[in-house]
């Protein structure tokens, strides 16, 4: 994934490809809710919004689990 570092926000956009396919993918394999970057419109078409408001334990946790369903 590639992502532009944040200027501000808690959100972190990186650009996936297939943002629907992907974030359905996550939610079912890695139990990780993510938002369709096509649903702010065309712009964020093919992007993820992750936000980053929750302990680093829990985010590790989560990005561990991305990775796992990624690899499968």
């Amino acid at each position: 994934m590639s992502v532009v570092k944040p200027g501000g926000a808690f959100y972190i956009f990186p650009f996936v490809g297939d943002d629907l396919k992907l974030s359905e993918k996550l939610l079912l394999e890695a139990r990780v809710a993510t938002v369709p970057g096509s649903t702010f419109g065309m712009a964020g078409k093919g992007h993820l919004r992750l936000a980053y408001t929750v302990p680093v334990e829990r985010i590790a946790e989560a990005m561990d689990r991305i990775e796992s369903a990624l690899h499968n």
